[in-house]
């Protein structure tokens, strides 16, 4: 077995620094997911920064959980000052890790927007748009079922009913109780 000279061991050593340079994950406005050591350009979205730590490398969204989003994207309606129903909302979205975007209604035009979304003449919140399911007030296990329905992963495991791919959510709105 041949030694290896210092020069080449100091070689070695530079080139692996080159790893532990600065990359970024983005997606493109085709969904298209992009991993880069060049800064990510306008109008893209889901950007991340990526490296500091050698060896380490960040995973991607599993497929169930990008045809979900795609398929069915997420909005969580909120008011500006938010009560525990409105927190508690908000955990259970990051708790199954669902990509959702957060409206929080401020102004009138907020407000507007909210009851032609909903088809609703009076604002409440919590409430969620999951794909064209929607659902007024914060139901736990309604709310869980539209993200199964529509094939959210929880906790990072796709539902099993969903494992064929994401298919329509049933009626979020139940039959009065």
């Amino acid at each position: 077995m041949k030694a290896i000279g210092p020069g080449f061991a100091l070689l070695l050593m530079l080139s692996g620094s080159v790893w532990a340079q600065q990359a970024y994950r983005w997606v493109e406005k085709d969904g298209r997911v992009v991993y880069s050591d060049q800064v990510p350009p306008a109008g893209v979205r889901d950007v991340r920064q990526l490296g500091g730590q050698p060896g380490v490398i960040e995973s991607t969204p599993s497929y169930a959980l990008q045809k979900a989003q795609q398929d069915f994207p997420v909005s969580f309606y909120r008011g500006v000052e938010c009560d525990a129903a409105c927190t508690d909302a908000r955990a259970l979205l990051q708790k199954r890790g669902t990509p959702f975007t957060e409206v929080s209604l401020r102004t009138a035009e907020d407000h507007a927007g909210f009851r032609q979304a909903f088809g609703s003449k009076e604002v409440s919140v919590p409430s969620l748009i999951v794909g064209s399911q929607k659902q007024i007030g914060f139901e736990p296990g309604l709310w869980n079922r539209m993200l199964d329905d529509a094939g959210y992963p929880r906790t990072g495991v796709a539902p099993a009913a969903a494992a064929g791919g994401a298919r329509s959510p049933a009626s979020a709105n139940p039959p009065p109780r």
